[in-house]
């Protein structure tokens, strides 16, 4: 009395729930009770250190920034600026802002962007800085106007 009684095994609600479960442990992920498809809609809410430096390129660039871990933005962001992510970066510091603790990536992304040759992207995040930098702002701008030159 009391206890929930057990599908017997050749019931066909037994055989309906075996075969869910063995096609959820297939597809099963690292985070126990994911599927990896569960994990690649959510993946940051299962974002960690490791899971972060792992990713590639495109998995990073499909991240929303409001949903990760705030400890965790400084390593996306460098790993977006090291997979040369300009469209992604951009994004997220639209998402985040760029001032005050990410200051210094938008400066690391414009200089990988004017390293990368795209000049146009390395403005975009220059112009997100702002006018307190005047002394990072000149040494790009003249980093900028000698790649104008250099593609003239």
């Amino acid at each position: 009395m009391g206890r929930a009684r057990v599908a017997p095994p050749q019931t066909p609600l037994k055989r309906c729930c075996e075969a869910r479960d063995q096609e959820r442990l297939r597809d099963s992920s690292d985070v126990a009770g994911v599927t990896r498809a569960e994990l690649r809609l959510h993946l940051e809410e299962h974002l960690d250190l490791e899971r972060a430096r792992s990713l590639r390129a495109h998995e990073l660039a499909r991240l929303d920034p409001r949903r990760i871990d705030p400890s965790l933005h400084g390593i996306v962001l460098n790993q977006l600026i090291r997979y040369e992510q300009w469209d992604a970066l951009d994004q997220f510091f639209d998402a985040v802002g760029a001032e005050g603790r990410y200051a210094d990536y938008v400066c690391d992304a414009a200089d990988g962007a004017i390293r990368a040759g795209k000049i146009e992207a390395a403005r975009r995040f220059l112009e997100r800085v702002s006018s307190s930098s005047d002394e990072w702002l000149g040494f790009y701008e003249r980093l900028l106007r000698a790649a104008d030159a250099l593609r003239a």
